[in-house]
C-alpha cells in the first residue's frame, strides 16, 4: 500500500515534457492571437486617423475659400491653366456709395484676389488683395497632379471684362461670369518622403 502511494505522489510532483510542450504551444497560440488583435487595432486606428486628417484638411481648404469670397464679394471670376498652375482670379469691381444723396458706383474699391493650384509644388495657395499669400493646408498634405479646378458659368459664356465693368449698363448686358468653380482634388499625406493612400475630394464653390 505504501509503495502505491509513493508512485502516485511521484506522478503528481510535476509536469511531463509532453504536458509542458502542449502548455507552451497553447500559450504561444494565445499570445499570437493577442498580438494580431493589437496590430489590427493599431492599423484600424491609424487608417481612421489618416482618413479623418485628410477629410478635415479638404474641408478646411473649401471653408477658407468660401470665407474669403464672402469677404471679397467678387462680381466675376476667371480660370486659366498653363499646364503647371491653375489660377482662379476673383474680381471685385465696385461698391455702392452715396453721391449727392443718390446711390452710385465706386470703382476705386476694385480688388482682385487669386487662388492657385500649383501642380509642381503640390499646393493650393490663396493670394489676398494686399499681396499676402497663405497655403490652405498642412505642409505634409500633397495636392497631386490629378487635381483640377474647373469653371461653370451660368450664362454659358466666358466673362467679358469690358461689359462687366460697365457698371452703368443694364444688368442683362453685363456678362460678369456668374457661376461656380468645382474643385477636384486628389490628396495624400507624405510621411518620411513616401506618399500614403490617396483620397479624392470634390466640392463646388458658388461665386
Amino acid at each position: 500500500m505504501k509503495k502505491q502511494l509513493t508512485k502516485a505522489n511521484k506522478r503528481q510532483a510535476g509536469l511531463t515534457i509532453i504536458e509542458l510542450l502542449i502548455a507552451m504551444a497553447i500559450g504561444s497560440i494565445v499570445l499570437m492571437m493577442l498580438m494580431q488583435l493589437i496590430v489590427m487595432n493599431v492599423t484600424v486606428r491609424r487608417e481612421y486617423e489618416y482618413e479623418n486628417f485628410v477629410t478635415n484638411q479638404s474641408l478646411l481648404i473649401s471653408d477658407v475659400i468660401r470665407k474669403n469670397l464672402a469677404s471679397l464679394q467678387p462680381h466675376r471670376f476667371e480660370v486659366t491653366d498653363d499646364g503647371t498652375t491653375v489660377t482662379v482670379s476673383f474680381f471685385h469691381e465696385y461698391d455702392w456709395t452715396l453721391n449727392a444723396g443718390a446711390l452710385d458706383f465706386d470703382v476705386s474699391t476694385a480688388e482682385t484676389e487669386y487662388l492657385y493650384l500649383d501642380r509642381t509644388a503640390q499646393t493650393i495657395t490663396y493670394e489676398y488683395a494686399n499681396g499676402s499669400t497663405t497655403v490652405l493646408h498642412a505642409t505634409n498634405l500633397k495636392v497631386l497632379t490629378a487635381s483640377d479646378i474647373t469653371p461653370t458659368y451660368y450664362e454659358n459664356v466666358s466673362p467679358d471684362p469690358a461689359t462687366c465693368t460697365d457698371v452703368y449698363a443694364a444688368r442683362a448686358d453685363r456678362i460678369c461670369g456668374d457661376g461656380y468653380i468645382e474643385l477636384e482634388l486628389s490628396l495624400a499625406v507624405e510621411l518620411n518622403g513616401i506618399l500614403q493612400e490617396v483620397y479624392d475630394f470634390t466640392t463646388r464653390i458658388i461665386i
